[in-house]
């Protein structure tokens, strides 16, 4: 599966690269853009931090970064707490007051730290995974990190005081995290689950009270739809930002 996903990654970098030599595709897509013509050029970008940083779009669907979008500028001074650092940390950091991003991967958290040079209200953390035991219990769905500990990642939110207004969790061992960010989140904030489709987050999402809004549509780098969910525990947060559109 990894060797079809990086074939499909090189594949999909050098079609875009023919298509901006020859002219084909414009080299820029401002974010003034409309959504289809951002998210064609998102297609090239999968896996580019660079490329999506210049389309400022996290990898979520479209329509989950216009309702954190229109969230965060309802609210200036807004503090936020990212799991899974990357594109959407810089789409974040120039919404908010305040973004705490927790990475699991140190080469990962060194291209971040770059990217996000030019943002003082970026505050990136570093946890990493440790090997796994017989008393390990957050463990991460995913074969590649089957044996590893991510209690030191899941907890990283409480190296820091106060309630959050956006909490992200698009890294590892995220039905750990879900828990987590149901402690940390204030009354009427907003708590985003990225790829919420996928079977193994299922149980996690099921289980959890809080009312939900599942956004489909057109996903960032993907050609087909991948929801991402959005949780609040006050109702009215997630109804108010449908409502205005």
């Amino acid at each position: 599966m990894q060797n079809i996903k990086r074939a499909y990654v090189s594949a999909m970098h050098g079609l875009g690269a023919g298509l901006y030599s020859s002219g084909m595709l414009g080299r820029e897509a401002q974010p003034l853009h409309g959504d289809l013509v951002r998210w064609l050029h998102s297609l090239f970008a999968i896996y580019d931090i660079e490329a999506m940083v210049r389309l400022d779009l996290p990898w979520w669907t479209l329509r989950a970064a216009k309702l954190v979008d229109r969230f965060l500028q309802q609210r200036p001074g807004a503090t936020v707490f990212e799991y899974g650092s990357g594109a959407s940390t810089v789409y974040l950091a120039k919404r908010a007051e305040i973004v705490i991003s927790a990475e699991h991967d140190p080469r990962w958290h060194a291209t971040v730290t770059k990217k996000v040079a030019g943002h003082p209200n970026v505050l990136l953390t570093l946890a990493e995974a440790e090997t796994a035991d017989a008393q390990s219990t957050h463990w991460s769905a995913h074969r590649a990190w089957s044996g590893y500990d991510f209690k030191n990642y899941v907890q990283a939110i409480d190296r820091f005081e106060g309630l959050f207004d956006l909490i992200v969790i698009d890294g590892r061992c995220r039905a750990h995290c879900l828990q987590a960010a149901k402690r940390r989140i204030k009354p009427d904030g907003l708590i985003l689950f990225d790829n919420a489709g996928r079977r193994r987050y299922r149980a996690a999402l099921e289980n959890c009270a809080m009312p939900k809004l599942a956004t489909s549509g057109l996903t960032a780098c993907l050609p087909y739809p991948d929801p991402t969910a959005l949780l609040s525990p006050d109702p009215t947060v997630l109804e108010a930002l449908v409502d205005a559109g």
